[in-house]
């Protein structure tokens, strides 16, 4: 879920990434940014994004190498 408002997300926090609000310029770039993360997920088959999130929470921008590093990771705490 991608939001700008927290308490939209208060129900499924772990599976939320909030985003800043547009501020209307084009040089907003908040889902731009985010098209790293969507990518990654779509071509890896990510069957859960959650120990992704929970592992990228203070990036910006989570970014392919990051992301794979943080799957492997969360892969591993489940078995």
């Amino acid at each position: 879920m991608f939001d700008a408002f927290k308490e939209h997300a208060a129900v499924q926090p772990d599976s939320s990434i909030i985003l800043h609000t547009w501020d209307g310029t084009p040089w907003d770039e908040g889902l731009v940014g985010l098209i790293p993360f969507v990518d990654f997920s779509a071509i890896h088959n990510v069957p859960d994004v959650r120990p992704i999130l929970t592992n990228t929470r203070d990036m910006t921008s989570p970014r392919p190498r990051e992301l794979s590093k943080a799957s492997k990771s969360g892969s591993r705490s489940r078995s």
